[in-house]
């Protein structure tokens, strides 16, 4: 039997060859937790928008994703508004999309953000080490459940 990890990453590099091993890693990830959590995914065949997967739950509501591969610096993690297509950096048309799933191979965890959380915004922050809760704050733990982002 072949190992699953394996075939997937294999369909990626065929389908999406144009796109950097960074994001193949982030859609990797991105793709085995929200299998894993028994939602349907559909890959776009083609690198010339920023809907990077779209994501379905058991009722078929659709949900146009955005995935992001992004390391802890300085306790925190920056995912910026941009995406790169055909290998430049364009700015991501932010009511096109509806959640960023955001891959930090530091923690090997996926964060899912609501496009209404980057309302106005070129950057969101979301911050990994907790020493004191404010509310202005985005704490990386907030963002684990793709629920809350599906449902804002």
């Amino acid at each position: 039997m072949v190992d699953s990890t394996f075939l997937l990453l294999f369909i990626i590099k065929k389908v999406m060859s144009q796109t950097s091993k960074k994001g193949n890693k982030g859609l990797a990830n991105v793709i085995a937790d929200l299998s894993n959590n028994d939602y349907f995914l559909f890959l776009p065949l083609s690198d010339i928008n920023c809907v990077d997967l779209v994501v379905s739950d058991k009722e078929m509501n659709l949900k146009r994703v955005q995935i992001k591969y992004r390391s802890i610096f300085k306790g925190k993690i920056e995912i910026p508004t941009e995406t790169v297509v055909n290998g430049k950096k364009v700015p991501v048309e932010i009511d096109k999309i509806d959640i960023w799933a955001v891959y930090c191979p530091d923690n090997k965890k996926v964060y899912y953000v609501s496009s209404k959380d980057f309302k106005d915004k070129k950057t969101l922050t979301l911050r990994v080490d907790v020493k004191q809760k404010q509310k202005t704050v985005h704490y990386a733990e907030d963002y684990l459940d793709i629920e809350k982002a599906w449902n804002k």
